[in-house]
């Protein structure tokens, strides 16, 4: 991927002397950044191709990345634990990179449990996809040159991330798209990762549930090898458990019948260890040790 990446770049810009400084970053290092150079190897022969060459379009703006990325230790985080898409980092990188103003913007207006401008709302008619940008982001966006407006655009934009009545985000992408800062915080885990290369723990993402859901699903694991297992033990608190049956239970349709039968089981096991109610009327929460 990267020889395919740095050809192209080397025969539509002429860079010869820069695809070489740009080979010499060490195939390890490049190897670790794999997942989002995946995704720029995409952007760059993608649709929007023309939009991101004057963001990535020669080898010397393609290295500036990569060190950006090398200085934000990007290198040393697996995007594969995380609830991050790697199309939402690369931009939000971009933006960290190129226009620092605007991302210090967003970073003023949407961390410290704070919802600005940018992240989307919820909307007041429960009949419709019930999202909404906030008053004041077409503004703002008009405000921008042509790439920052696209970047932000790609990012936040409702109509470009294509959100409707017919096509609305689940689980996953709620759980996952820089678009969200409201309950798990999308948008300030992304921000926090950039700027101080923090990032939530395993039982803070939704993909450790959904990943051992998938597996029970699949076969691959049973409910009793999933709550014995180490990440979900209550000596490391209730949400671990509780955050396991909330999602299991919302695909539970793609239980097998014996499957069922055994999550059952391992529920009726396991009521002892549960309190009757939690605050905001939430069951199956584990009593603390």
């Amino acid at each position: 991927m990267f020889r395919k990446l740095t050809k192209s770049l080397w025969e539509s810009n002429g860079a010869g002397q820069d695809a070489l400084r740009f080979s010499l970053i060490p195939a390890d290092t490049m190897f670790e950044l794999s997942g989002v150079m995946t995704i720029v190897a995409e952007l760059i022969a993608g649709k929007d191709a023309h939009r991101y060459a004057p963001l990535l379009g020669d080898l010397r703006k393609l290295k500036r990345f990569v060190n950006a990325m090398l200085l934000m230790q990007l290198d040393k985080f697996d995007l594969g634990r995380g609830d991050f898409s790697p199309h939402d980092l690369v931009n939000l990188v971009l933006l960290h990179l190129r226009y620092p103003g605007v991302f210090r913007n967003i970073y003023a207006e949407e961390t410290e449990h704070r919802s600005g401008t940018l992240s989307l709302k919820r909307g007041d008619d429960p009949s419709k996809a019930n999202l909404r940008n906030a008053e004041g982001f077409d503004e703002y966006v008009k405000t921008l040159d042509e790439s920052a407006k696209f970047l932000v655009s790609q990012l936040f934009d409702l109509s470009a991330l294509e959100f409707n009545n017919f096509h609305q985000p689940d689980e996953s992408a709620m759980r996952s798209r820089a678009c969200f800062n409201t309950g798990s915080r999308n948008l300030e885990n992304y921000l926090k990762l950039i700027v101080r290369f923090t990032a939530p723990t395993a039982v803070e993402t939704f993909r450790l549930y959904q990943e051992a859901v998938a597996a029970i699903i699949s076969g691959e694991r049973t409910v009793k090898d999933v709550l014995g297992s180490d990440q979900f033990s209550l000596r490391h608190g209730p949400r671990a458990q509780d955050e396991f049956w909330r999602v299991l239970v919302n695909n539970s349709y793609q239980l097998q019948p014996p499957q069922a039968a055994e999550a059952i089981d391992q529920l009726v096991d396991a009521v002892p260890t549960y309190p009757s109610a939690e605050d905001g009327g939430r069951v199956l929460a584990p009593m603390p040790e």
